[in-house]
C-alpha cells in the first residue's frame, strides 16, 4: 500500500470515529407569563430540553438559566450564568428594549421539558429587543435561537440579527412563525436572509454557526405580516470543540512528506460545531 493510500485510509478512519467530544453549552430560558402570572415555563435543573428529533441534531441540555419576568419585560442584567454541567461562569446576560416589549406564553401544556422550554417567551411588539451576552468562555460556538409565539391566527415574520466584535460574527436570519409548538423542532435554513412575507421559511429555531467573539448581541425585530411580533423563548450558546489530535497529526504528516514534491497537499485542520457533528453521525 502506498503512503498516500495509507494516509487517505487513515483520514477516512479518523473522521468516521467519534473523535470530537461534546462541548459545553449555556442555555437561557425565558419563563414568560400571562396576565401577571408565571407561564409554567420554568425548567428544573435536571430537565433535559432543546432541539432533537427526526432530522435534527441532538442539542438537548440540562441546567438551563431561567429568566423570570412577570407581566412586563424589564431591562436588566442577569447572571452570573451557569453552563450545562451546573458550573458557575463569569458570563452575564444584558437585556434592553427600544420599543414595547412584554412577556407572554403559548397555549400549550407544560408537561414535558420541551413544552416548558417553548411555553414562555419575551414578546417584542414594537421597536427592537436586544439580548447581549458578555464573557462567553468558548473560542468558537454556535448560537441556537428558539422562536414560537402565541401566533394564531397570524403568521408574523421575525428578523433575527446576531453581531459580535469580530467581522465574521455578523448575520441576519428571518423566520416565519406560523404554528404553535407541537413537540417537533423545525429548523429554518441559514439561507433565509430576507423577509419574503408568506414565502419566508417556517420554523421554530435558527442556528448561527461558527461565532468567535467573547460577546454577542442578538437583536429581535418584528418583520412583515399581520400584527408582526418577534418572540424569543430561549437560546443556547454551544461550544464547538477543538479539532481532534489525530486529525492535527495527520495534517502535519500530509504537509511535510517529501514525496509529494510540488504536488504538496495543503495542511488539513477540521473543526466542527456540535450541531454539525450530530448531523454527520
Amino acid at each position: 500500500m502506498s503512503r498516500f493510500v495509507f494516509a487517505l485510509a487513515f483520514l477516512i478512519t479518523a473522521t468516521s470515529l467519534p473523535t470530537f467530544a461534546d462541548g459545553r453549552s449555556i442555555g437561557i430560558n425565558f419563563v414568560g407569563g400571562k396576565e401577571g402570572s408565571p407561564s409554567g415555563g420554568t425548567l428544573a435543573a435536571s430537565d433535559l430540553a432543546g432541539v432533537h428529533g427526526l432530522g435534527n441534531p441532538d442539542l438537548r441540555q440540562t441546567n438551563w438559566n431561567n429568566i423570570v419576568q412577570i407581566h412586563g419585560a424589564i431591562p436588566g442584567t442577569f447572571g452570573p450564568l451557569i453552563d450545562d454541567s451546573g458550573a458557575t461562569l463569569a458570563t452575564k446576560l444584558q437585556v434592553s428594549f427600544t420599543g414595547f416589549t412584554d412577556v407572554w406564553s403559548t397555549p400549550i401544556s407544560a408537561n414535558t421539558a420541551d413544552e416548558r422550554l417553548m411555553r414562555g417567551y419575551v414578546d417584542t411588539i414594537l421597536g427592537q429587543a436586544q439580548y447581549s451576552v458578555v464573557g462567553i468562555p468558548y473560542t468558537q460556538y454556535d448560537l441556537v435561537v428558539y422562536v414560537d409565539g402565541d401566533n394564531v391566527p397570524r403568521s408574523p415574520i421575525n428578523d433575527w440579527r446576531v453581531a459580535g466584535f469580530k467581522a465574521n460574527d455578523l448575520a441576519t436570519l428571518y423566520v416565519q412563525d406560523d404554528a404553535t409548538f407541537n413537540g417537533a423542532f423545525v429548523s429554518v435554513p441559514p439561507t433565509s436572509i430576507a423577509d419574503l412575507g408568506n414565502n419566508t421559511p417556517v420554523g421554530n429555531y435558527v442556528v448561527f454557526s461558527g461565532l468567535t467573539s467573547s460577546s454577542l448581541l442578538l437583536t429581535a425585530t418584528p418583520g412583515s405580516g399581520w400584527n408582526p411580533r418577534a418572540p424569543l423563548n430561549a437560546f443556547q450558546i454551544i461550544e464547538a470543540p477543538e479539532p481532534s489530535s489525530a486529525l492535527i497529526l495527520l495534517s502535519a504528516i500530509l504537509g511535510v512528506i517529501p514525496w509529494l514534491g510540488s504536488r504538496r497537499i495543503p495542511s488539513i485542520v477540521c473543526r466542527a460545531s456540535k450541531a454539525t457533528q450530530e448531523k454527520l453521525v
